[in-house]
């Protein structure tokens, strides 16, 4: 009734067949995400990560000293450019958020694409007990490698992110905003640094947010392919999970000494 019944009046009483589809999708998305926050703790998740997030990019020491100068040099070519800032403020908002969830959606595939590996890597290395992990802990393990790599992008991203928006303010003027756009831009903050004016602009932001949202797939894609930060990674994620894992072990413990069976597979 949820999904369906608010799709269907509009559907129903002025053919909106659009508008019905297009609820059911929004209504679909918001019971998953509740099955996802609820059925695996998510938001516990979240917050495990985010205590333990600079801990987990320790691991990613080598890749950020050998991926980020690359980056910010390729970046910072493309960043002063007529044709980048033309793109990226020319579209519309609906178009232009299309195309940074593209980024978006295509670090995350990058990312999932390695997760069965960890999975398998993790519970090899680390100390699970006698009793392997159901599918739904190796899930969840899953979805915990998932949020630790998506964050440590996130950060490097949001990083990129700030570092452009400071420089663009800085040194792209008004007068050569004017140069490249062609028309005036919506000026969000305005302030005056030794006898000059520091400008962040709509566009400029528009610009940031889209270096960024590349960088983020470029450095999504080096952690893919990089062997050293691989393991890295699964060490760090194993060593950070070990009272998980103890704990898991006492409590299939007790569990025997109350005559209950314990075996693969069965809900506990």
């Amino acid at each position: 009734m949820f999904v369906t019944l608010p799709a269907l009046l509009p559907v129903l009483f002025s053919r909106q067949f659009l508008y019905g589809f297009t609820t059911i999708v929004a209504n679909v998305t918001i019971l998953a995400l509740t099955y996802v926050m609820v059925g695996f703790g998510l938001v516990f998740i979240v917050w495990w990560v985010v205590v333990r997030l600079f801990a987990l990019l320790s691991a990613s020491v080598t890749v950020l000293v050998r991926a980020v100068p690359l980056l910010l040099f390729f970046s910072l070519v493309s960043f002063f450019t007529t044709e980048i800032w033309q793109v990226f403020t020319a579209t519309g908002s609906a178009t232009y958020w299309t195309a940074i969830a593209m980024f978006i959606l295509l670090g995350m595939g990058f990312l999932v694409v390695r997760l069965p590996s960890v999975v398998r890597e993790v519970q090899a290395e680390s100390r699970v007990g006698d009793v392997p992990l159901r599918r739904r802990e190796r899930l969840n393990l899953a979805l915990v490698a998932l949020i630790s790599e998506s964050l440590q992008v996130a950060f490097v991203s949001g990083a990129i992110w700030l570092f452009y928006v400071v420089l663009g303010a800085l040194l792209v003027s008004a007068e050569v905003r004017g140069a490249w756009l062609h028309q005036p831009t919506a000026v969000i903050w305005d302030v005056a640094w030794f006898g000059e004016r520091v400008q962040v602009t709509a566009a400029l932001l528009r610009v940031a947010t889209g270096v960024a949202g590349f960088a983020g797939l470029y450095y999504a894609v080096t952690i893919l392919v990089d062997s050293a930060y691989r393991d890295q990674f699964v060490d760090t994620l194993g060593e950070q999970l070990r009272d998980t894992f103890e704990r898991r072990s006492e409590y299939l413990d007790l569990l025997r000494r109350r005559g209950v069976a314990v075996a693969p597979g069965e809900p506990t």
